[in-house]
């Protein structure tokens, strides 16, 4: 065989070989040899709570109701609605710090990425504290947040309460 032809075989061969293995397994018992967990072994159940909530932001109007914590590992994301506004205040979780979303209609507004300066957010689900300027996604004018969650017991979805 010629030298091109040769070095083509070898590499039909190679991407065959490569295909070969990721083509899946019929090993019922993968995920038990690798060292990553299984997310069913991994994941915690889901906690719902109710909260106390007393929330101000600017332009946004109307009661804040149907306030709640919901926790998942070790990360919590407090909530609270007010007409067509929704409060969405997440703990620090890995690599990412706390922050805070308010959603009006179609509009977003958002802390910083990596800015958590005033906030105080307990990720076990407990309380949160925000007293900050969020940035309108789409460049338009801030609007300041300040929100006190305080968390009561509850029962989740299979979780301790």
């Amino acid at each position: 065989m010629s030298s091109p032809r040769l070095a083509l075989a070898l590499t039909a061969l190679l991407a065959a070989t490569a295909l070969a293995g990721c083509s899946g397994s019929d090993d019922k018992d993968s995920d038990a040899k690798s060292d990553k967990p299984t997310a069913s072994s991994s994941q915690l159940p889901e906690t719902e709570k109710p909260c106390k909530a007393t929330i101000s932001a600017d332009s946004v109007s109307g009661e804040w109701k149907d306030a709640q914590v919901r926790i998942a590992e070790d990360h919590a994301v407090y909530t609270a609605d007010a007409g067509d506004a929704r409060l969405a205040v997440y703990s620090a979780y890995g690599d990412s710090t706390a922050s805070v979303n308010l959603y009006v209609k179609k509009d977003q507004w958002s802390t910083p990425v990596g800015n958590d300066d005033g906030l105080d957010v307990d990720g076990k689900g407990r309380s949160a504290t925000v007293d900050a300027d969020l940035d309108n996604v789409k460049g338009g004018d801030s609007v300041h947040v300040s929100a006190t969650f305080t968390c009561g017991k509850g029962k989740g979805k299979g979780g301790k309460g």
